[in-house]
């Protein structure tokens, strides 16, 4: 299994695919109600279910193939200039083109990096 519905983890403001509405925003987490994060369309509960009677769940964190492939890959959201994580190494966000991610080797932006910009296969956030 490379998918996941557990939402435990989910904080506002992360995004997570639906059956219903492909790529969500998480608007917010209400630990006191039955279906704690809600999106702007549905809530979840923690489990990635809907309701106690579905069979299946609808929201993940990392979405089954099978989704990928009607919703497409999850959007880019960093901002340039945004520090990032790339293959273990702390990198600075530049823009993203097709399927890859460009990153300032040196520093934040072109002046400080001097130019220097690498392309990758992959990127991730770093949340300080």
């Amino acid at each position: 299994m490379n998918w996941s519905s557990n939402l435990s983890e989910v904080e506002a403001g992360d995004t997570i695919a639906t059956i219903q509405n492909g790529w969500e925003k998480v608007k917010s987490v209400n630990e006191l109600d039955t279906c704690p994060i809600s999106t702007s369309e549905h809530s979840y509960m923690k489990n990635g279910y809907l309701s106690f009677h579905d069979n299946v769940p609808s929201a993940f964190t990392v979405p089954p193939s099978w989704l990928i492939s009607i919703i497409g890959q999850k959007p880019c959201e960093f901002t340039k200039g945004q520090r990032v994580i790339v293959d273990g190494e702390f990198r600075y966000f530049s823009h993203k083109e097709g399927n890859l991610f460009y990153c300032f080797s040196g520093g934040k932006d072109e002046w400080s990096s001097k130019g220097t910009i690498c392309q990758w296969s992959n990127c991730r956030a770093w949340k300080e």
